[in-house]
């Protein structure tokens, strides 16, 4: 089984409704938008890749690369100014304990 996770740079919204919309919109804006990450997610991302290598950092015939645990890759292209969006393939449970 994957995974696909959202991550917001900031809090939502408390009322459930109003947390859903808001995040709708920001996923809108996040599928239209290219290059701009937010320094949060930035952080996040140098962490997770310091753990868990991404992707494209493997060679297509490398054997390793059926591990990890990434759906995709380059995985920075996956996180934007205002959310991340992650593919979780392998190690589900422990990639999300992290």
């Amino acid at each position: 089984m994957s995974y696909t996770i959202e991550i917001f740079a900031n809090p939502l919204p408390q009322e459930r409704q109003r947390a859903l919309a808001e995040a709708a919109h920001i996923k809108e804006d996040y599928l239209q938008e290219s290059g701009k990450i937010h320094p949060s997610l930035r952080k996040l991302h140098v962490q997770l890749v310091k753990q868990y290598p991404c992707l494209s950092s493997y060679d297509e015939d490398d054997q390793d690369r059926d591990d990890c645990p990434w759906s995709d890759g380059p995985l920075i292209n996956n996180f934007g100014s205002q959310m991340a969006m992650l593919g979780i393939s392998n190690h589900q449970d422990e990639v999300l304990a992290y």
